[in-house]
């Protein structure tokens, strides 16, 4: 009987909790990342995958939320010392500070660095076994990348600019071999920048490096991390989590690469 009281307590306790943040909007951080997370709308898509799919598993439990976009230096403060209720982008971020115990995470589809190039330059494409394979390419990065390190350990030759569109557009130019960047940005980039030629651009299907991204909670906080699990399975199984990233990635996109196996598992075409 004592068990059972428990139980019956504890169950209120937390659906209490669930009910006073879908009482007012929940508070998630992110940074820009073009075509994941974005304030702006992309014609035809929408404000990135990811922010779509947080957005949409909130609305099928009836809840508000409201994303603010803040400087990457900010970020991990703004789950583990500020007033924010979740977190958009990678649990990355809080293990590069060694912070990840403080949070839990519920990963979302993971992204892919990857090396893009002109067919015209490399009609047979380009294979490699590592990275030092392509010393011999210039490469185009954008200042402060996770694929820095790695370019330099190679001994790769790394032309940094401030914005993927301008490496781009260098390599559209001619100015340079190769540009990396995630496959889905690259992609949209190159169909807002070269809508009649996007397809003298491909990439090297072989990541440079890949990503997990997720949705982070403060740990012990479980009303919005309840929630957003809650309304991730709804979107889950009524199609419109593959609708969503149906029309990013194109419905010929091999999803079971980048999603975890339990969100594939569940996910339903309708």
């Amino acid at each position: 009987m004592q068990r059972s009281v428990c139980f019956i307590v504890i169950t209120f306790s937390v659906f209490i909790c669930a009910s006073a943040f879908a009482s007012k909007p929940i508070k998630v951080s992110s940074t820009i990342h073009p075509s994941f997370s974005q304030p702006d709308v992309m014609p035809g898509l929408g404000n990135g995958v990811l922010n779509d799919i947080t957005v949409q598993a909130f609305k099928a439990v009836d809840t508000e939320i409201q994303i603010e976009f803040i400087p990457m230096a900010r970020i991990v403060w703004s789950l583990t010392e500020s007033d924010y209720d979740a977190m958009l982008g990678t649990i990355n971020w809080f293990t590069k500070e060694k912070k990840d115990h403080l949070v839990e995470a519920v990963d979302l589809l993971t992204a892919n660095i990857v090396f893009f190039y002109k067919t015209e330059r490399f009609p047979d494409g380009i294979a490699y076994e590592q990275l030092s394979d392509l010393r011999k390419y210039k490469v185009g990065s954008i200042r402060g990348s996770s694929t820095i390190p790695l370019l330099e350990k190679a001994g790769i030759p790394t032309e940094l600019v401030a914005e993927l569109d301008q490496n781009f557009k260098k390599l559209d130019a001619g100015h340079i071999d190769l540009t990396v960047a995630i496959d889905l940005t690259g992609r949209n980039i190159i169909k807002r920048l070269f809508p009649d030629s996007a397809n003298n651009f491909s990439f090297v299907k072989k990541p440079v490096i890949s990503i997990m991204t997720s949705m982070a909670f403060p740990k012990g906080q479980n009303g919005p991390l309840q929630l957003f699990r809650k309304g991730l399975d709804i979107i889950l199984a009524n199609g419109t989590f593959y609708k969503i990233i149906e029309r990013y990635y194109g419905k010929d996109y091999r999803f079971e690469d980048i999603l975890p196996q339990d969100i594939y598992r569940k996910m339903k075409k309708k």
